[in-house]
């Protein structure tokens, strides 16, 4: 197995995209950590995991705003499991897609917080443990819209530019560490949070012409690459952000 008793945090675990990456870790024998805002779904999650895959999980409630929270999270993982060989921050929003003229500052405030600010700081104390015991891998959820703009959705565009520019600076300063960090940035997947988009009359059928594979993807087909970033296999890789997009940022 490629990822056997890897300690994998995975932030918002507990559904869509996380939960397929957390997947896709157990299924490569990593122990796994569903943190998620909600916990009950965590705690489901991490049940199902241990039960199909024989993986030892763990769930914790975690606000990646808060740091206090980031602190109880890192401390609940390294007294359970010893050590921490993966993060994934894949926790994130996207609220309302709003124009510069009608945006505000709540809204930028809850997206920047979320998307930005918890991706760095549960870095900075899960780099902590990473340094002491030589190394580790950090993949960051980015999005095709780090490399796309729209007519709308201002905060989330400017958010997801921003992972790029974390995962790029994070890697230089953790290098010396032994410590990867790259991303991974998805374009249209059948998640919850695009499902506003989807259910538009006309919009899905619009969206598919503009994907050159001409559909949009499961969160499944994502988890290959995050477990990719995660193995040894991706040893010699820093500082990148893979764009899964089904050709739509070539358009």
């Amino acid at each position: 197995m490629r990822l056997k008793d890897k300690v994998t945090i995975v932030t918002g675990g507990a559904r869509n995209i996380g939960k397929e990456i957390a997947t896709g870790m157990a299924k490569e024998g990593a122990k796994i950590i569903i943190a998620d805002i909600n916990y009950e779904l965590a705690s489901e999650t991490a049940a199902e995991l241990k039960e199909k895959y024989g993986v030892d999980t763990l769930a914790v409630k975690a606000d990646v705003t808060d740091l206090e929270s980031i602190d109880n999270l890192v401390k609940e993982t390294v007294d359970t499991f010893g050590r921490i060989d993966v993060l994934v921050n894949n926790a994130g929003v996207q609220l309302k897609k709003l124009r510069l003229e009608e945006l505000t500052e709540a809204e930028w405030d809850v997206t920047m917080n979320i998307n930005n600010r918890g991706m760095v700081f549960l870095t900075k104390a899960v780099a902590e443990v990473m340094k002491k015991q030589g190394g580790g891998k950090v993949i960051n959820t980015s999005s095709v819209n780090q490399v796309i703009c729209s007519q709308d959705n201002m905060a989330y565009i400017i958010s997801k530019n921003a992972v790029y520019g974390i995962t790029k600076q994070l890697a230089c300063d953790l290098a010396e560490y032994n410590i990867n960090v790259n991303g991974v940035g998805p374009g249209y997947i059948n998640t919850e949070m695009n499902a506003v988009t989807f259910n538009t009359p006309g919009r899905i059928e619009q969206i598919k012409k503009s994907i050159p594979l001409g559909r949009i993807a499961e969160p499944c087909e994502l988890a290959g690459t995050y477990v990719f970033l995660a193995s040894e296999e991706s040893n010699y890789i820093t500082g990148q952000v893979i764009i899964i997009d089904g050709g739509f940022s070539l358009l």
